[in-house]
C-alpha cells in the first residue's frame, strides 16, 4: 500500500510539471504513466532489499528479534526493575 501511495504522489507531481510543459497529451500521459511505474517499481526493489538485508544480518547464534533502541529499551529495562523489585518485596 506505501508503494502504491508514493506512486500516486510522485505521478500526480510528475502529472502537474508535465502538463506546465508544451507538450502533446500522448506525451504527458505516457511519461506520467513511465514514471508512476518506475517507482512502483524502484520502491518494491527497495523493499525487497530491505528484507534480504535484514535476513542477513542474522547469522549464527544471533536471536530472530532485533535489539531494542531507545525510549523501548529503557521502558523494558523499567519494567524488569519494577519486577525484580517485587519479587524482592516478596508480593
Amino acid at each position: 500500500m506505501v508503494r502504491v501511495g508514493v506512486s500516486a504522489v510522485n505521478g500526480g507531481i510528475s502529472l502537474v510539471v508535465l502538463l506546465i510543459a508544451p507538450l502533446g497529451l500522448a506525451a504527458v500521459i505516457t511519461l506520467t504513466l513511465l514514471i508512476t511505474l518506475s517507482t512502483y517499481g524502484c520502491c518494491a526493489a527497495g523493499d525487497r532489499l530491505l528484507a534480504w538485508l535484514d535476513t542477513t544480518q542474522r547469522g549464527p547464534g544471533r536471536s530472530e528479534e532485533p535489539p531494542v533502541i531507545g525510549a523501548t529499551s529503557i521502558g523494558r529495562a523499567n519494567g524488569q526493575l519494577q519486577a525484580e523489585r517485587k519479587r524482592m518485596r516478596g508480593s
